[in-house]
């Protein structure tokens, strides 16, 4: 008789997968539904348990019956991304409760072309859903009639905006058969709609429009899916609210060989948000940018290293009239308490040395 460990590691667990990956090959396992977006978007693979999965291990591959490759993995606690979509997959942690163990992909690249498995990480692998996902420009497939009405990528505008909320508008045309269109934020929630309405066309063909308000700074993704034809697509608006540009924050970093390291963050930045150095004069000073993605935005450290006494200034835009914002730092030779230090120690030692000389004589 076999005994599991209850407190097996998880390279153990890898071993138990090559039996469910062998026999998921011979299986021929198809794809639940397919999805298309473009490169450099966003892609929600959904999956769902129906019970609470927050103690409960669960993990995403990719093309399992070829290259076997790791996307995501949960261990009841721990996440693991795999090593090509690392920083770039996210699962949904407030919805684990809710059995939700859909992620999502950012930055989507061509290579991430593939089918993708969703299932529970026991001796079991229960399978939970299958999807195809394609990147790139959206191609007719005209090997399969079915396709034929596929929906096109949706249209997102921003009709509206004030400094609480933001009115939304998905627009799908010459859909067939009639989609189901949502609107999704960041968490993978899907929102209440203001407005829906879906006109029938030519051909059997639909029309379909979405409205909806939004009342705080985040992505938003239009969702359209036809599930007759196994088809899903969607595009993603960022919207920010309550302030259009965020005030950037200056610092004196430190010292280098070089000169004084001087440091601008800016914190939930939208994508357009341009950062940049300038000095007195207003000509730019050269510097090395950090961004990382945060929920709805981004934060972004920008440095630069100075040699002269200046006034220093960090500006930040979007590009549009009269919102631009900056914040100004005035920087000296020895601004830096570790320089000043350091140049004090030997006048000092000289200072004792030429007393005692003194003394001596």
């Amino acid at each position: 008789m076999l005994l599991l460990n209850p407190r097996r590691t998880r390279t153990n667990m890898k071993l138990l997968q090559l039996v469910w990956i062998f026999l998921l090959t011979l299986c021929g396992q198809s794809a639940d539904i397919k999805i298309q977006v473009k490169e450099d978007g966003e892609a929600i693979l959904d999956c769902s348990f129906g019970t609470n999965i927050k103690n409960e291990p669960f993990a995403w591959k990719k093309d399992v019956d070829q290259s076997n490759e790791d996307v995501f993995w949960y261990s009841g606690g721990d996440t693991d991304p795999g090593p090509e979509f690392k920083d770039r997959v996210f699962h949904f942690p407030d919805q684990l409760q809710f059995g939700n163990a859909s992620i999502k992909i950012t930055k989507a690249k061509t290579s991430d072309n593939g089918t993708y498995t969703c299932y529970h990480a026991t001796v079991q692998k229960e399978i939970k859903s299958t999807i195809s996902l394609t990147v790139g420009p959206i191609l007719k497939d005209r090997s399969d009639e079915k396709i034929e009405g596929a929906s096109p990528e949706p249209s997102v505008t921003m009709l509206d905006q004030t400094q609480t909320s933001a009115l939304l508008r998905c627009v799908v045309r010459g859909a067939s058969p009639k989609p189901e269109v949502v609107w999704m934020d960041s968490d993978g929630t899907t929102l209440r709609d203001d407005e829906s309405k879906a006109t029938k066309t030519t051909g059997n063909k639909f029309d379909t429009v979405l409205r909806i308000t939004v009342t705080k700074t985040d992505n938003y993704t239009c969702v359209a899916t036809q599930k007759e034809i196994n088809h899903q697509i969607n595009n993603t608006i960022f919207v920010r609210l309550n302030a259009a540009v965020p005030k950037p924050y200056v610092t004196i970093f430190g010292e280098t060989n070089q000169g004084m390291l001087l440091q601008c963050e800016v914190f939930d930045a939208s994508p357009k948000l341009k950062v940049f150095w300038k000095n007195s004069a207003g000509h730019d000073v050269s510097a090395k940018e950090q961004k990382t993605r945060t929920g709805g935005g981004y934060n972004i450290i920008l440095q630069t290293t100075v040699t002269k006494t200046d006034y220093y200034r960090c500006v930040t835009t979007e590009g549009k009239k009269d919102d631009e914002l900056h914040s100004e730092i005035f920087v000296r030779p020895y601004d830096n308490p570790r320089s000043s230090v350091s140049r004090l120690v030997p006048a000092a030692v000289l200072a004792v040395l030429g007393l005692v000389a003194a003394v001596v004589v």
